[in-house]
């Protein structure tokens, strides 16, 4: 299956405030809200999993009513799956430290480009702010390896 056809609204779900009703199956994980994934997890025991889950409370922070969906698969393709459902929808929390939600950058653009990265996000199965944080990445990734920008010091720019 490519991960680019799977769609996380449209697996079986439960509300966050009902993980206590999980199947206890292997399977890789969604954490979403209305139009966002928030998180891509993996389990063997996905009922287990979620009794005490590490980012539970930093979800609670950042949506008000995130839901769980989940695409059963056996334990020994769940890794694979993970990595690659990751690369795919770039979730806001993977890879963040716990404590760390980032830096907040307040972007104005006119309603026809809103609108065209509404249509883009869609198609791409994302949030508008998980496309636009990817193009920006994806930009500075760029001009690194054209050596425009050069190595910036960690903390260099920061305000």
């Amino acid at each position: 299956m490519k991960t680019s056809e799977i769609n996380p609204w449209g697996l079986p779900r439960v509300a966050l405030s009902d993980k206590n009703t999980l199947p206890s199956i292997s399977a890789v994980y969604f954490v979403l809200d209305e139009d966002r994934i928030l998180y891509v997890g993996k389990s063997v025991n996905l009922s287990s999993r979620w009794a005490n889950h590490h980012r539970y409370h930093q979800i609670k922070q950042v949506s008000f009513s995130p839901v769980i969906s989940w695409l059963e698969c056996p334990s020994v393709v769940a890794e694979k799956l993970e990595r690659e459902c990751i690369a795919t929808f770039y979730p806001e929390l993977n890879g963040l430290q716990q404590k760390h939600l980032g830096t907040q950058l307040n972007v104005f653009v006119r309603r026809d480009t809103f609108d065209a990265l509404e249509i883009l996000a869609s198609k791409a199965s994302m949030s508008k702010e998980s496309l636009v944080r990817r193009l920006a990445e994806e930009a500075v990734k760029a001009a690194k390896e054209q050596g425009v920008l050069g190595v910036v010091p960690k903390g260099v720019g920061k305000h």
